[in-house]
């Protein structure tokens, strides 16, 4: 899948100019691009899958936790058995189809960060 190294920096470019945290290979072997974002007691994430058919799957998730929502994460990935407190509800937006050219990517992925987050 060459093909995801060539659109990352697209994703990357959309971070910069919105201002919005980005992330790569967020979970094992998942090879995607994450932006997220705090509201509150809520993070917002929207997730790009890449499918071994040449496909992005689009995700929407929220995280929500009883209080502190980036420690309770944090410390969910750092500290071995840790439990998970939030409660987290998926939303699937749909899919990016190839052409990837990056102009029309970057519209696409923008359209869906300012919808979305």
């Amino acid at each position: 899948m060459d093909w995801i190294e060539q659109v990352q920096p697209v994703f990357q470019e959309v971070s910069l100019e919105t201002g919005i945290k980005f992330g790569h290979d967020t979970h094992y072997d998942a090879r995607n691009f994450e932006y997220s974002t705090t509201k509150g007691n809520e993070i917002h994430r929207l997730d790009f899958q890449p499918m071994e058919n040449g496909v992005i799957k689009v995700t929407r998730l929220v995280d929500r936790y009883p209080a502190f929502p980036n420690l309770l994460r944090q410390m969910h990935n750092w500290i071995p058995y840790f439990p998970s407190l939030a409660v987290v509800q998926y939303y699937e937006l749909g899919t990016l189809t190839p052409p990837f050219e990056s102009s029309s990517l970057k519209e696409r992925v923008q359209k869906l960060v300012e919808d979305a987050l």
